[in-house]
């Protein structure tokens, strides 16, 4: 047992000096509130509306058990990148609706 717990150590040491603090918080994503939206908004809408701050892993528009949009969605974006979306498409009209 002790031997496994130092290789399980090793490998983590190993894995973290590969990654350079600025890969590491690439790999960290933030999940974004977006309210208001436009009852035509869709995933693909969302996801072109936040693509300009970096990739999108996952834009989700919620909807009704009888699928109708909820007019909010959420934005899966890389930790990085979540606050200049926010600085930027805070209050901007989309698709006839101001983003909050």
């Amino acid at each position: 047992m002790p031997d496994y717990e130092y290789n399980n150590t090793s490998y983590h040491q190993q894995f973290q000096t590969i990654l350079t603090p600025n890969a590491a918080d690439q790999m960290k994503l933030e999940a974004l509130f977006v309210g208001d939206l436009s009852y035509f908004c869709k995933d693909e809408d969302l996801n072109r509306l936040f693509e300009p701050y970096g990739p999108v892993h996952k834009a989700v528009v919620r909807k009704s058990k009888t699928n109708e949009p909820l007019h909010y969605g959420f934005v899966e974006v890389p930790l990085m990148n979540a606050d200049k979306a926010i600085a930027n498409l805070n209050g901007l009209n989309f698709l006839g609706r101001k983003l909050r």
